[in-house]
């Protein structure tokens, strides 16, 4: 009979340890995936940055009479269409703010 609890006692020890084990495992990997999350949002910023100090470069030298880099011009017309949007909502933000809109717009 002894060796019944003996052997009930040592798989609930066994349990005991697998949960724990499965435990860290798991908070371990959730502090991995954010520490991921972390360095592919400081990428996304670092990403983002350069483009805008390319785009600025660039648009300088589109000034100047250069060209633009074939596989850049979609980007570009992307880039300036939303540009041209952003100006005509605060346009009409201002508007709004003065009472001056009209329906319809």
């Amino acid at each position: 009979m002894g060796n019944f609890f003996d052997s009930v006692k040592q798989r609930l020890a066994d349990f005991g340890t697998d949960v724990a084990t499965q435990s860290k495992m798991i908070s371990e990997s959730v502090k991995i995936k954010s520490s991921i999350q972390d360095e592919e949002k400081k990428l996304a910023a670092h990403y983002q940055a350069l483009g805008r100090a390319y785009y600025a470069r660039t648009q300088i030298k589109r000034q100047q009479g250069e060209a633009l880099q074939p596989e850049d011009i979609s980007y570009f017309e992307a880039i300036d269409e939303g540009l041209a949007q952003v100006q005509k909502l605060q346009e009409k933000l201002v508007l709004v703010q003065a009472g001056e809109a009209s329906e319809g717009n």
